[in-house]
């Protein structure tokens, strides 16, 4: 296994000597995206505000490299993208050489991991080989019973139980899915808030910081189902299907603020009905993902808003007396 590794890192870095690209799968369980070539500081204080966290990548996400510089990698995401649709603005950013190897062909994947963690096994079930997050996603090589087969980055053979997993090709009603995504909303709660994160939160993990931000909790939670949107909360509400008022909500439907303060849309949460919601904010005392009510935190329901309209925020945060345009979207 190590003469082939350095073979691959031999040909990695005549490609780039060369001004090539190349494709490559992320090879570690969660990394971070970096806009500069500094490293995430792990005190708790980088949680709630770091200016070159960008987002985080999981285990057999897609980049194309194209730059190698000082043990960094500057790479564009084929798997997280800002726009209203995957062509339109891919991210970019620097993770480092080592999370990440080569591939020949980009495989696609057919299940995607529900449990917000959950370890990968040898083949004999002997050895725990790692643990992955929730929105890790797999190729199943074979399946029998309660177990899976899959194929990780490095070419290691090893398998997953079944229950820990969704199949992303077996249809289900829109009812269904949206009861999905509420569900994998609520393994969230009580979770601490991580600027920039798109993983969920283990004390297990001490090298890597996890965490989820407002817009990744409703990435990662329609990805479960299948789905593909944006990364980040404004993208998200533009490709969106737009609601004209709050009475229209369903559960899984997404309320969006827009700050009059900076001109856009900066937050996003998922209604969960009866005028309650999730998310999560680096604004709060407790700064986790928490649950609220409309009526509570802007001193009118849902159903009683229209979409564009301003609201104050009543909530007993930093966000106290701040106006916001409300918006309302939905992905179903």
């Amino acid at each position: 296994m190590k003469k082939i590794t350095l073979i691959v890192l031999v040909n990695f870095i005549t490609i780039f000597s060369s001004h090539a690209t190349q494709e490559m799968l992320i090879n570690v369980p969660v990394c971070d995206l970096r806009s500069s070539q500094v490293t995430h500081d792990l005190i708790p204080a980088s949680r709630l505000d770091d200016d070159f966290q960008e987002t985080q990548l999981l285990l057999g996400e897609r980049i194309l490299a194209k730059d190698l510089e000082n043990g960094w990698l500057k790479v564009e995401l084929l798997d997280q993208f800002n726009g209203i649709n995957p062509e339109d603005k891919r991210i970019e950013g620097y993770i480092q050489r080592d999370q990440a190897l080569p591939v020949n062909k980009f495989e696609e994947s057919n299940i995607v991991v529900k449990s917000l963690w959950c370890p990968i096994y040898s083949l004999d079930k002997s050895t725990i080989l790692l643990h992955v997050t929730i929105g890790t996603k797999f190729m199943v090589l074979e399946g029998t019973g309660d177990w899976l087969t899959i194929k990780l980055p490095n070419g290691e053979i090893g398998i997953i139980e079944k229950n820990n997993t969704n199949n992303l090709r077996q249809h289900k009603s829109k009812k269904e899915l949206r009861s999905e995504v509420v569900e994998v909303s609520k393994k969230f709660l009580e979770q601490p808030y991580l600027w920039g994160g798109r993983s969920s939160y283990t004390e297990n993990v001490t090298d890597q910081v996890t965490g989820v931000d407002c817009s990744s909790l409703v990435q990662i939670a329609h990805a479960i189902v299948g789905k593909t949107i944006p990364r980040n909360s404004g993208f998200q509400y533009l490709a969106s299907n737009k609601l004209d008022s709050g009475k229209y909500l369903v559960s899984d439907d997404l309320i969006f603020l827009y700050n009059t303060r900076c001109n856009r849309i900066t937050h996003v949460m998922t209604y969960i009905g009866q005028d309650s919601f999730i998310d999560t904010q680096n604004v709060t005392k407790e700064n986790i993902v928490r649950t609220g009510l409309g009526k509570k935190w802007f001193g009118k329901t849902f159903e009683e808003m229209q979409s564009g309209e301003v609201i104050k925020s009543l909530s007993n945060d930093k966000t106290l007396g701040r106006k916001y345009k409300v918006y309302f979207g939905t992905y179903f």
